[in-house]
């Protein structure tokens, strides 16, 4: 399966899935699907909420995680919840979200339920 980005009408989220090895030019092709998305999801929700699914996720070399700091700080985003992320990979992608300006809108999650929970109580949060 390759790397996609869509807009998941029904909870109202941006998904990001990516999978196996990453490289500047995957990751710098994901950030430009994002930005389309960020503004449907704006125009639609009037929230930008996404979620990342590394379950396929392989080895990000360095060009990768040079784009992914880049992109992060470039793409619009309300909360960002990380989910299925091994071990071994959760360090690395942690620190390198911590070189973002965004570190505080992101969570790490074992699983998609406790996400897409996450990104709830910040609905509930806006709309109170």
């Amino acid at each position: 399966m390759a790397n996609k980005v869509f807009v998941n009408t029904e909870q109202e989220i941006g998904e990001i899935h990516l999978e196996g090895d990453q490289t500047a030019d995957t990751i710098n092709n994901i950030i430009s699907q994002l930005m389309l998305a960020d503004k449907e999801l704006q125009r639609r929700f009037h929230r930008v909420c996404k979620f990342v699914d590394l379950t396929g996720l392989g080895r990000f070399d360095f060009g990768a995680e040079e784009a992914t700091v880049r992109g992060v700080d470039l793409i619009d985003f309300d909360r960002l919840a990380v989910y299925g992320v091994s071990a071994v990979n959760r360090k690395i992608i942690d620190t390198i979200l911590k070189l973002t300006k965004k570190y505080n809108k992101i969570q790490f999650f074992d699983d998609r339920d406790k996400a897409v929970a996450w990104v709830k109580d910040y609905e509930k949060e806006t709309s109170a």
